[in-house]
């Protein structure tokens, strides 16, 4: 689907790229719009648009948010916290970027 090709080829998703592959500890990086669909990515998702989970409905409301525990992520099934920040353009949730953090 190009809308989908689209999403994994844009100028920010070759940035998050970078930054998750300078980065070890991350097996993941989404950023997603305020209504949670995925804008840029490292990778294709399970969810297209997780409105529906924490880590995007917590950050949605303005704070950062982390898991309580650790586990197997959904996409990489690499162990791991799942965060969540909202992304702010004057002082207004615009979106949320999403991680798992690799814990061994």
């Amino acid at each position: 689907d190009p809308a989908i090709a689209t999403i994994f080829n844009n100028d920010v998703s070759k940035l998050i790229n970078g930054w998750a592959t300078q980065d070890p500890g991350i097996s993941k990086l989404y950023l997603r719009d305020k209504e949670g669909n995925l804008v840029a990515a490292d990778g294709k998702p399970v969810f297209y648009n997780n409105a529906h989970l924490p880590p995007f409905k917590n950050p949605r409301n303005g704070k950062p948010w982390a898991a309580s525990a650790a586990k197997p992520d959904p996409t990489t099934q690499i162990n791991g916290v799942h965060v969540g920040v909202p992304v702010m353009d004057r002082g207004q949730v615009i979106g949320v970027l999403h991680t798992s953090v690799i814990a061994d």
